[in-house]
């Protein structure tokens, strides 16, 4: 899409976009907004030509956005919002794969597609990344795809980060699947508050048999 002080893409329930190129969707100069109630399968590319406004890309309740093969998905130059209320598969099903979303704001909900390898070879990736430069998680749910299986006691992270100016701020937050007897999943939250450093740190641990 070119040109346009204000845009907006819809894609409809029982829709399907994507693109033998891997780029779903490209914009250029314009407030560009960019909504999936559909299948979006492919990069974004909403600030093609290093544009500077703010655009928007909403992958609503009912959409299903697969991250492309360069895992690039850019909101904006530092401005933009990326909303997940839908379903985010990072690479598809049963690839390992990195996703970099280039946004001011990244409110992740929804649901998480995350695919781990516990056999990987030495020094390759084991699980899919999702990176941003600041992450806000909002009751999202991560659902675990196990690439070649998982072994006795491995396991996988995941993991998200903020902070704000002057160190004000720090959180940090884990979630790990082990195969021991049974399943067991594993969060850790930990934080760092103030001037003064006060230290919070909370674990829960459930076992699930199946």
């Amino acid at each position: 899409m070119d040109g346009g002080r204000s845009n907006t893409i819809l894609i409809n329930p029982g829709s399907t976009v994507s693109a033998r190129s891997g780029s779903a969707v490209v914009s250029t100069f314009g407030n560009d907004t960019l909504r999936n109630a559909g299948t979006l399968l492919g990069d974004i590319d909403l600030a093609s030509g290093n544009t500077s406004e703010w655009n928007e890309f909403y992958n609503v309740v009912g959409g299903t956005y697969v991250t492309g093969s360069t895992g690039r998905v850019r909101i904006g130059n530092a401005r933009g919002r990326f909303t997940n209320d839908g379903t985010l598969d990072i690479g598809g099903v049963g690839k390992i794969a990195t996703a970099r979303v280039e946004s001011e704001e990244v409110m992740l909900g929804g649901r998480l597609l995350v695919d781990v390898n516990s056999v990987a070879a030495a020094g390759a990736a084991n699980a899919d990344r999702l990176q941003a430069s600041k992450i806000t998680v909002n009751g999202v749910e991560i659902r675990p795809h196990a690439v070649e299986g998982l072994v006795r006691g491995s396991g996988f992270q995941f993991r998200s980060s903020s902070a704000l100016p002057h160190r004000m701020w720090n959180l940090g937050a884990g979630l790990q699947l082990f195969k021991e007897e049974k399943y067991e999943l594993r969060t850790e939250y930990k934080a760092q508050i103030g001037k003064d450093y006060r230290n919070q740190e909370l674990s829960l641990r459930v076992a699930i048999p199946f």
